[in-house]
């Protein structure tokens, strides 16, 4: 059973995306309010050189977040997509204790939301380059390559016509990319190396506000407004359906695989996340938020 351990405190309005980095040793929370980051000993928020409060301003309410660990630098690089479409990269500078611009990207055509951020592995090993996949609100997938140097490449970038792109994922297995829609349910399947669409799946749900993945990249869970539909990736067999509390409003919840894919963490608008049994789809524990309200992003990470 999961225990309460602290309040962090320091973010400064809604939060839309929470992102664990490797090993535990940050948090971050993205949304109106920029970014705060905080390091998971001291439980203190760490200094950001863009944290500019101004949620009037698309280019700073970030609404996608995901990290990297660079093993042979041992540097840590937080991954942020805005609402005017920059992602901006920022590193942990060890030395000061404080994270720093790495490089800030412009997509072309530009001012398309970011909707998702996702990378293909978290930890890079030596010699290796980072795979991170964006996908924006012109129902645009790119998949770019990045260094520890802080050197982004597009490797490709790829817009399906009739399609309203909601999130892309990795296929931990392939390195290829799944494209989910928001309506229609349907699902691309996207080569590694050209973005050219491998398979076109039908059946999924209708809507599909927000998707994660398992980390064998077998099953997906989509929020569909209602409740939470789980289906097999490769034939979109559905699988189980995990019923929340009745929504309040219709802004999608985010939902999360915890505990190497055995259990499923859920936000609601009735203040609290709701775990549920991966196997049996039973709730096992409500997470309480004492202020109530709105806990619709939700994170894990799980430690060996």
């Amino acid at each position: 059973m999961y225990q309460h351990l602290t309040t962090l405190q320091g973010a400064r309005d809604a939060v839309i995306s929470l992102s664990f980095s490797p090993q535990a040793k940050f948090i971050a929370a993205a949304g109106y309010g920029g970014v705060t980051v905080w390091d998971l000993e001291s439980f203190e928020a760490i200094p950001i050189p863009n944290s500019i409060y101004n949620p009037r301003n698309p280019d700073h309410v970030y609404a996608a977040s995901a990290w990297l660990h660079f093993e042979q630098a041992d540097r840590y690089v937080l991954l942020l997509g805005s609402q005017g479409g920059t992602v901006s990269i920022l590193q942990w500078d060890e030395k000061d204790k404080v994270f720093r611009s790495m490089v800030r990207v412009i997509p072309v055509p530009s001012d398309f939301q970011v909707l998702s951020i996702d990378v293909y592995q978290a930890e890079i090993a030596i010699g290796k380059l980072a795979r991170v996949v964006v996908a924006t609100s012109d129902d645009r997938t790119t998949v770019s390559s990045l260094s520890s140097s802080g050197e982004f490449r597009e490797i490709y970038s790829v817009s399906v016509q009739d399609f309203t792109l909601i999130a892309a994922r990795f296929c931990k297995k392939t390195a290829d990319v799944y494209a989910f829609e928001l309506n229609g349910g349907t699902i691309l399947r996207l080569d590694d190396k050209s973005g050219d669409i491998k398979s076109n799946q039908k059946y999924g749900p209708d809507p599909m506000g927000t998707v994660c993945t398992d980390d064998s990249s077998e099953l997906f869970v989509a929020c569909t407004g209602q409740d939470f539909q789980m289906f097999r990736l490769d034939t979109i067999e559905h699988i189980r359906t995990f019923s929340g509390p009745e929504p309040v409003v219709l802004f999608p919840k985010v939902v999360t695989f915890a505990e190497d894919g055995t259990v499923l963490i859920a936000g609601t608008d009735k203040g609290r996340a709701v775990v549920f049994d991966v196997t049996s789809g039973a709730k096992i524990q409500h997470l309480k938020y004492n202020k109530g309200g709105l806990v619709q992003p939700v994170a894990s990470l799980s430690q060996p």
